[in-house]
């Protein structure tokens, strides 16, 4: 489903018949934003910005969006803990980090924002 999403929005070709809906709207242009700021996206191939992991994390928790999220550092190390990654990864730039733990890092960002889908 999410995949539909991103090549809808990517300006694959569109379905033949039928519609999209989330949550019992018509996924379009118009209700674009309300999709986005409901779900959580992860790639497969993570391309996020070029910075030290924690400030990645602290800056996309301040996007305006996302001003209605609370976290503590504890938080962040226990998802760093539940997925095998250690504490010192906060400080590393997100380019030296091998695919998996920057799709791990993903997570740890989609946990935090805790959206229902």
């Amino acid at each position: 489903m999410l995949n539909n999403f991103n090549k809808y929005d990517l300006r694959y070709p569109k379905p033949d018949s039928g519609d999209i809906l989330f949550k019992d709207v018509k996924y379009s242009a118009k209700t674009l934003r309300n999709v986005r700021a409901s779900i959580s996206y992860i790639s497969q191939d993570v391309d996020l910005d070029e910075q030290n992991v924690f400030k990645l994390i602290v800056e996309i928790l301040s996007y305006k969006v996302n001003s209605h999220i609370s976290y503590k550092q504890d938080e962040i190390i226990n998802y760093l803990r539940l997925l095998e990654l250690d504490d010192d990864i906060l400080i590393k730039n997100i380019k030296e980090l091998f695919g998996v733990e920057r799709q791990r890092i993903g997570l740890i960002i989609a946990f935090l924002l805790d959206e229902k889908l």
